[in-house]
């Protein structure tokens, strides 16, 4: 798994009016440890190893869906 530096609560949005609650963790690269990755939930009660889970699945089959089979 990936090396995760922190996970944080978050609000976002453009209106202080309309403020959505985030979770924004960010991940290092195992390879380049002066990269990094900032992942973002709007689900806050998911915890940061299952954020990184999500997105590694989703990333997996987003070659499939962009190039075809």
């Amino acid at each position: 798994m990936a090396n995760r530096i922190m996970g944080i609560t978050v609000e976002i949005g453009g209106d202080t009016t309309k403020l959505q609650t985030a979770k924004v963790v960010y991940v290092r690269n195992r390879n380049k440890r002066k990269e990094y990755l900032c992942l973002i939930s709007t689900d806050v009660n998911l915890d940061e190893n299952e954020i990184i889970r999500i997105y590694g699945k989703h990333w997996d089959i987003m070659p499939i869906l962009a190039y075809g089979t």
